[in-house]
Order: C-alpha cells, then structure tokens, then sequence
C-alpha cells in the first residue's frame, strides 16, 4: 500500500482517468487504498 505523500498523486491519476473512481470516493467516509503493483 502506498503512503499518503505517495497515494495522493496517484489517485488524482486514476479518478481522472477512470471517473468512476471519484463518483465511488464521493459515496464513502473512508479513504480508498491504492496499491501499486509492478512486473517482475
């Protein structure tokens, strides 16, 4: 999971990308987690 300095950026990313993220982040208290996962 990422630390909120690292989530922050990212998730401004996602919700541009995929709207239906913010419209998720509006419906709840809590804060959504990211993950970042890379290939090996």
């Amino acid at each position: 999971m990422l630390t909120p300095e690292e989530r922050d950026p990212v998730w401004q990313e996602q919700k541009r990308r995929y709207p239906g993220f913010a419209g998720y982040e509006n419906t709840t208290d809590r804060v959504i987690p990211v993950v970042l996962m890379t290939r090996r």
